[in-house]
């Protein structure tokens, strides 16, 4: 009979075990591993999504408030845009400020005719008053010729 080699019947076995072991050790770290990176990960990403939000949110405040702002603005404008035009004058208010101006340059149209008349009247009396003073007063018709008394 043969003798059997216990030795390597045992071994073999121990060896397939601890090797198991070793393998189901590797992956368990290796997953224990990749939850914690995954954990890591997963907060980092929910931080910067926080702080990009976070930064969001106050830039669209700021363009909000600068929007408001300007809309304020432009209601402000509008406004006064309307108040004028509610008191600026209207067509028969201008048609009648038309009519009295036509009528003053009407006026002073005849006004200065009558004014040129009577420049003209007065160019005449002056005209006989130098003749009454030349004849009536022959020192005065002296003078205004030139001659010495």
């Amino acid at each position: 009979m043969e003798e059997i080699n216990w030795i390597p019947m045992i071994i073999v076995p121990v060896i397939t075990v601890i090797i198991n072991m070793v393998v189901g050790w590797v992956a368990w770290s290796i997953r224990t591993s990749a939850k914690q990176e995954m954990a890591n990960v997963s907060a980092n990403m929910t931080e910067q999504l926080a702080s990009v939000s976070s930064s969001i949110r106050t830039e669209l405040a700021e363009v909000s408030s600068e929007i408001k702002k300007s809309l304020d603005e432009h209601d402000k404008r509008l406004q006064e845009l309307e108040l004028r035009h509610q008191y600026a004058p209207g067509h028969e208010d201008l048609q009648r400020l038309h009519d009295r101006v036509s009528n003053v340059k009407d006026a002073v149209t005849a006004m200065a005719s009558e004014v040129q008349g009577a420049h003209a009247d007065i160019g005449g009396l002056k005209r006989l008053m130098e003749i009454l003073v030349r004849h009536h007063i022959p020192e005065a018709g002296a003078l205004q010729r030139g001659e010495k008394r």
